[in-house]
């Protein structure tokens, strides 16, 4: 089935298309899943929210399936795969792309799907309030997807085969991602005084929110 892909690159761009859908599906559910009950006992700071990626979390946040950015951006990548292995006469270096770029949604839905069992199941038997900022949920986030690029690197190994080493490689690559988005987000404050953050909130805009937080803590202070 893999060599079809790179035989026909018409079908492996379509599959990275059906795979981005997935991926975005799958956001949109667990930021579904997210709400609610489980926002009593869960939230993110400087900015609330269940998605890592800045250039999408203003768009996760409206929690609609239909996007036309994503479906833009989808349909981009898929024709920017299709034409890439139609450019690959070699078999290694095709499958090598191929598991690179499938592997990075693959890796990303498994996470997805994690989160959205996790987030549904959760709605009962948790107490109390977990607050986490960013930059600490970025590092869980590595940790994650380490463990994910060490378990596609075994059996690449165990199981020599390009496609296998690509999906290693993407998982690594995410790690980097992870911590790219780690140093661009804002620092942990002197003190890290406890955020006060309303349960069910909602993303607008990053630095209406900071305000809003601040504020809070601000308040929080006073009474103290």
């Amino acid at each position: 089935m893999i060599e079809d892909l790179i035989r026909r690159p018409i079908v492996g761009g379509a599959t990275m298309f059906v795979l981005m859908t997935i991926d975005w599906v799958l956001t949109v559910l667990q930021a579904r899943a997210a709400t609610g009950a489980f926002r009593k006992h869960y939230g993110t700071y400087p900015v609330d929210t269940v998605e890592g990626n800045p250039v999408w979390r203003g768009d996760v946040a409206r929690r609609s399936f239909l996007n036309p950015r994503h479906l833009v951006a989808s349909i981009l990548v898929a024709v920017f795969v299709g034409v890439v292995l139609s450019g690959m006469p070699e078999r290694g270096p095709a499958l090598l792309f191929l598991g690179a770029a499938l592997g990075a949604f693959l890796v990303v839905i498994a996470i997805h799907l994690s989160n959205v069992i996790a987030y549904a199941g959760a709605r009962r038997g948790v107490h109390g309030r977990v607050v986490i900022h960013l930059r600490t949920g970025y590092v869980m986030s590595v940790g994650r997807y380490a463990g994910i690029a060490v378990l596609l690197g075994a059996i690449a190994i165990v199981v020599p085969h390009p496609f296998l080493l690509g999906t290693a490689l993407a998982a690594a690559v995410g790690v980097l991602r992870q911590l790219l988005f780690r140093w661009r987000s804002p620092r942990i404050g002197s003190g890290d005084p406890t955020p006060t953050i309303a349960a069910g909130t909602r993303y607008v805009r990053g630095r209406h929110h900071l305000f809003a937080l601040r504020l809070g803590a601000k308040r929080q202070r006073d009474k103290e």
